[in-house]
């Protein structure tokens, strides 16, 4: 129950200011802090030693290189850094304690339906206070300004742009791609307890997050994730994406002033290379401040997230591409981390093509999908530095991680077994037996 309570208010309260309610955390801190608390005292008090698989230790050497790295950084460059400096330097803490908690919960079927209800759930709200922002329904905007402060348009663009609770305006289209690739699996593997209609409104919902977003980046990797999400359940599910077509005319008409004057900012902007205006902003940036500031300070172990003085002020939060910011994170150590990881869970995700369990082959579809477009994504923002996103991203992987400790056998299991994605030690030696016997 914590777990998918989790799922349903990390998205919730995820662009609310830190501070709001409790000094110096968010509430969505509070609330990962308070479960792993229990996680953690729960195993304490059972004694019981801890099983692990390889994506463990890839997941754990991803956050502690992004942990020490930049530390180490600050501390040897004797930099003065800010709160908020030391705040981002500790991030991974949270993206691993999100990973514990969701591989280590002992999930079972049911409880993994559980946390992909509340998932989808929370898509449909998120696209709902979104559209009535687009939309400008009678006081939303200022409603939500006043809890859910959004982040700065980026320098030129002057398009609004919700942000719903998630703080930022490009989390609601990522978000909404990974909760679209989880609804589309969802619907292809046929898993017992989500209705049509549900799973209707849940690929519906998702769908006005990416077109209300007007960020062409989830527009573009939509296709590609949900793509590579069918190739592991191997099934389409056409009455599913059926319902796209609707959403979309819906969306087009109901959203075509912001649809229609982001085009155009796009299109009257583009240089003479032929870009978008804001690709041809961002290379411009890159080119002319970011790689040099990068090249000349600190290549080799970055610069512990601190921007150098190279970088204009107002420019400073607009790195907008997760390959260079970890280069500014943690330099190539970091960098090879974020992409052995990204391969890692989605040479897990893959494996469970071949597995005969609906559930575990739901999340690798899904990882699957949500891997790919990551990559994709973070070609023109920081996508897994957005709350609603990382922590989705993260959950999943600590889901596919539980999966994989739970399922190493070589006895076919299906859905109608009882599953335990944590196994105990006892259950350990158990698959093991059945495993050498039927060797033998």
């Amino acid at each position: 129950m914590a777990c998918a309570l989790l799922a349903l208010a990390i998205p919730l309260t995820a662009g609310m200011a830190r501070g709001a309610i409790v000094p110096g955390l968010r509430i969505n801190e509070v609330l990962l802090l308070v479960v792993t608390a229990g996680l953690v005292l729960r195993h304490l008090t059972r004694a019981q030693p801890l099983a692990y698989a390889r994506l463990d230790v890839v997941i754990l050497g991803f956050c502690l290189i992004n942990l020490v790295v930049p530390w180490a950084v600050i501390l040897l460059s004797r930099v003065d850094a800010a709160l908020d400096v030391w705040q981002t330097v500790l991030a991974p803490a949270q993206y691993l304690c999100v990973y514990l908690v969701y591989s280590r919960g002992e999930l079972d079927v049911a409880d993994v339906s559980l946390v992909f209800h509340a998932c989808m759930l929370a898509s449909v709200l998120v696209a709902a206070v979104a559209v009535a922002e687009a939309i400008d329904v009678a006081g939303v905007r200022d409603a939500v300004a006043n809890y859910y402060p959004p982040q700065p348009l980026a320098p030129g663009d002057t398009v609004y742009r919700p942000a719903s609770l998630l703080g930022h305006y490009s989390a609601v289209g990522a978000f909404g791609l990974l909760n679209l690739v989880l609804a589309i699996a969802i619907a292809a593997a046929r898993l017992p307890g989500f209705p049509r209609w549900w799973l209707g409104l849940a690929t519906g919902a998702s769908l006005l997050s990416v077109v209300v977003s007007v960020t062409y980046a989830p527009m573009l990797a939509l296709s590609v994730g949900v793509g590579a999400a069918l190739l592991v359940v191997r099934k389409v599910p056409w009455w599913q994406l059926a319902v796209g077509l609707p959403v979309l005319a819906a969306a087009a008409v109901a959203l075509w002033p912001s649809i229609s004057a982001r085009a155009i900012q796009q299109v009257s902007g583009a240089g003479g290379n032929g870009l978008p205006d804001s690709i041809a902003t961002r290379v411009d940036y890159w080119q002319s401040f970011f790689v040099p500031a990068l090249l000349r300070h600190g290549l080799w172990f970055g610069t512990g997230t601190l921007m150098p003085p190279e970088v204009p002020g107002p420019l400073v939060n607009f790195v907008d591409n997760g390959y260079l910011w970890q280069l500014f994170r943690a330099g190539v150590p970091g960098l090879v981390a974020f992409l052995v990881m990204l391969g890692s869970i989605a040479a897990v995700a893959w494996a469970t093509r071949s597995g005969e369990s609906l559930v575990v082959r739901v999340l690798g579809a899904v990882c699957l999908g949500a891997v790919v477009s990551i990559v994709i994504l973070d070609t023109s923002s920081e996508y897994l530095t957005f709350t609603g996103v990382s922590q989705e991203f993260w959950m999943l992987a600590g889901l596919l991680s539980g999966a994989a400790l739970g399922w190493r056998s070589s006895v076919p299991v299906t859905e109608a077994d009882e599953v335990i994605f944590a196994p105990t030690a006892g259950q350990v030696r158990i698959r093991l037996l059945r495993s050498l016997r039927l060797t033998i």
